[in-house]
């Protein structure tokens, strides 16, 4: 059973309450948020094995919470979530540090291996 803990921010109710819902029963422990600015905060705040963010948030982009949070963590295991693929932004966030750069729908499985495959001490 995992024991991680999931910041996720994400501005999409239904996919929040999805996500929650999902990884809860994978046995992540899962906190959302809806604003970039909340994600930062809570961060800050308390402790997170890692990020899932929207890279379309309505106060800021993922780009700005993941380089904010990167200042905050250098080590942070941040997967970026999209409704668009787009290579070269796929490719810019992975050089800021980014782990992984997910596209919308979300396939269950394929996001907790990958979240799993991020923290092998826990799977």
């Amino acid at each position: 059973m995992m024991d991680a803990r999931v910041l996720l921010i994400e501005d999409d109710k239904d996919m929040c309450f999805l996500l929650e819902t999902f990884l809860g029963r994978k046995g992540f422990e899962v906190k959302a948020v809806e604003t970039g600015q909340e994600g930062i905060e809570l961060y800050d705040d308390e402790y997170f094995d890692m990020v899932l963010c929207d890279f379309s948030l309505a106060d800021m982009d993922g780009k700005e919470v993941l380089k904010e949070l990167h200042e905050l963590d250098p080590d942070l295991i941040f997967f970026i979530i999209t409704g668009h693929t787009d290579v070269h932004l796929a490719v810019e966030m992975m050089k800021l540090g980014a782990r992984d750069y997910l596209i919308k729908p979300l396939i269950p499985d394929e996001l907790v291996n990958k979240l799993s495959q991020a923290l092998p001490n826990l799977s």
